[in-house]
């Protein structure tokens, strides 16, 4: 299996004025898009493979590595500067001139004694002008193609990202063995960023004279790029299915998430500590190129099945695609088989599934991206998607460490559970998906809301998380344990916040308070300001009793007991507050969708 990205937007906002012809978009589309990828799998995958290599322990690969991806998830926050300041064109040429030096660099740091921290920054910084990159040329792909070309080269366009990534995954790390068995590993590493980096300046210098100038791409006014910010998170937030759709972004790929930074220390790893003592170059060709391969066959047939059938007809096929297989890697830790070719079939099996499984997730993030503002939508499903990587990654190698390979594979295993849990939860069209049907219509606003979409919310955050502050108890009380438990903790806090904000945004869209002006977005984004959240969280509970006819105790002793939330950590009184909170939690959800659900059918009604 592979990291991924969401290489494709389903659509533009506007369209494009340009009158390109097939010919002439085949000239620099495909380019462009594999220049967009090379970077992002560059700091994503590659960097893992080289502090293997490197000798830096698993824990902190992962840890470090993980975070590295957290800028592409907040890339939305500075696109209105790049939809409103500057061509498309040139934000693009410019960001692919700034990597070329922004690599060498990171090549020319190895050496040096502190070589973790001083790469990580470079990549970092790597990492923003990708993210800034990838908003400019998107933007850049609806402006300068009509709108019949946009939908045919969006196959290609996807393909050719995926060609960066085998060859950054497979021939960058192969060139890197093979020139670190002739001048040292280090110094291969040195050479291969830096050949990297020349594929940069190629890209610059070819895209400089064929991206064409489509009059639309023109700056804008900045007050017209940030106008509609306001309405763009405030829609997002008011979708039905939102919960289940947040749940299912979050957990269908939560297994797969959490060994994606493991897999290459795995089948780098010696032996005698569990791994395969696969070559720099074996990994290079099993798992970057074989693997990437059958990952692509996978996704492109998921595609076609989609078309044909719908998502709702694949869905459940797809989710045991993505999930059976991880039992291939327990089978692989457990028998350290010797022969390579098995090994790479083997992943070859698990890469396919995936990427046919991987399918299903794209299409639902365009499934969630409907109505208006269907690019912001899409940005921010992308958004959520890095952000739950990186809740599973962070914590990953001190699992791993805890565990062993092979209870660490089995672990992921285990880790499948909400993932197929998820994919029940949500509300798929039949046709969705189907054809030329594959935008759907918008889902039923008088839809009741889910009961068993928010606790679930609840309940599975809270089971996985002390499940994962239990395997990090098992290892006692070192640093890898105390990631581990750590990761327990937010995973389970962020899962109930954000429950809970959601039921307070249609808390509030039903039985405002009488005469205020407040948004529900903003009302329930009021339970994430520390401190006035405390007294926040009793008022909007509170008030809400009073103002559907609910029993105004149930739902204040329901906020008091989460206003103290901090006391659980009492011994004995901790454990008394937290179990009276959580069966009140079940009984407030189950009162609260009921009037909301009933307001909002007599309102439609």
């Amino acid at each position: 299996m592979s990291d991924d990205h969401p290489y494709a937007a389903p659509d533009g906002d506007a369209p494009a004025d340009s009158t390109e012809s097939w010919g002439r978009a085949i000239s620099w589309v495909p380019s462009l898009y594999f220049i967009e990828g090379l970077p992002y799998v560059l700091v994503n995958i590659v960097s893992v493979v080289m502090y293997k290599t490197l000798e830096v322990s698993n824990t902190e690969i992962a840890f470090y590595t993980s975070w590295l991806g957290l800028i592409w998830a907040f890339k939305a926050l500075w696109s209105p500067l790049v939809d409103g300041v500057w061509t498309k064109r040139s934000w693009t040429l410019a960001m692919q001139l700034a990597m070329v030096p922004a690599i060498i660099a990171v090549g020319f740091s190895l050496p040096l004694s502190g070589f973790v921290q001083v790469t990580l920054i470079l990549f970092a910084l790597i990492g923003v002008l990708s993210a800034t990159h990838d908003i400019a040329a998107d933007g850049f792909y609806m402006l300068g193609l009509s709108e019949g070309l946009q939908s045919a080269f969006v196959g290609i366009r996807s393909t050719f990202w995926r060609v960066a990534l085998v060859t950054a995954e497979g021939g960058l790390v192969v060139l890197a063995g093979v020139l670190g068995e002739r001048m040292g590993l280090v110094e291969g590493w040195t050479a291969t960023l830096c050949i990297a980096a020349a594929v940069f300046g190629i890209g610059f210098t070819y895209h400089f004279f064929v991206l064409p100038r489509p009059v639309a791409d023109a700056p804008r006014a900045g007050s017209e790029a940030l106008g509609n910010t306001g309405k763009t998170f405030s829609s997002f937030l008011a979708k039905d299915g939102l919960m289940a759709g947040i749940l299912f972004l979050v957990y269908y790929r939560f297994a797969e998430n959490h060994m994606a930074k493991l897999v290459s220390p795995f089948l780098l790893d010696e032996r005698n500590v569990g791994g395969l003592g696969l070559s720099l170059q074996q990994v290079g060709v099993a798992k970057g190129t074989v693997g990437v391969l059958c990952l692509v066959a996978g996704g492109i047939l998921g595609g076609i099945a989609i078309y044909r059938h719908g998502l709702k007809a694949w869905l459940w096929p797809m989710v045991i695609a993505l999930n059976v297989p991880d039992l291939i890697y327990v089978f692989l830790a457990a028998t350290q088989p010797d022969s390579f070719r098995v090994v790479t079939a083997l992943i070859g099996v698990e890469s396919f599934g995936y990427g046919f499984g991987f399918a299903a997730y794209l299409m639902f993030m365009i499934r969630l991206a409907q109505g208006p503002f269907k690019t912001a939508h899409y940005a921010f499903g992308t958004g959520i998607m890095a952000l739950a990587a990186w809740a599973a990654q962070v914590w990953s190698g001190a699992a791993q460490e805890l565990l062993g390979y092979t209870g660490f594979f089995v672990w992921v295993c285990v880790l499948t559970v909400p993932g197929i849990w998820v994919a029940w939860l949500v509300d798929i069209p039949a046709n969705f998906g189907k054809g030329d049907q594959a935008l759907g219509e918008e889902e039923d606003v008088t839809k009741p809301l889910s009961v068993a979409a928010f606790l679930t919310g609840v309940y599975l955050n809270l089971l996985f998380g002390a499940l994962i502050v239990a395997v990090g108890m098992l290892g006692g009380t070192d640093d890898a344990s105390g990631w581990v438990m750590g990761a327990g903790v937010f995973i389970s806090t962020a899962g109930f916040a954000v429950t809970l904000a959601l039921l307070a945004r249609h808390m509030w869209a039903t039985h405002p308070e009488p005469g205020s002006s407040l948004q529900p977005a903003v009302a329930a984004a009021l339970l994430f300001v520390p401190v006035f959240n405390l007294y926040w969280i009793v008022r909007l509970f509170r008030g809400f009793a009073q103002r559907a006819g609910l029993s105004v105790g149930l739902f204040t002793s329901f906020a008091v007991l989460n206003a103290l939330g901090v006391l659980w950590v009492v011994p004995i009184a901790g454990v008394l507050l937290a179990g009276v909170s959580l069966v009140l939690t079940g009984v407030v959800i189950v009162q609260a969708l009921g009037a909301i659900n009933r307001t909002r059918a007599a309102t439609t009604g």
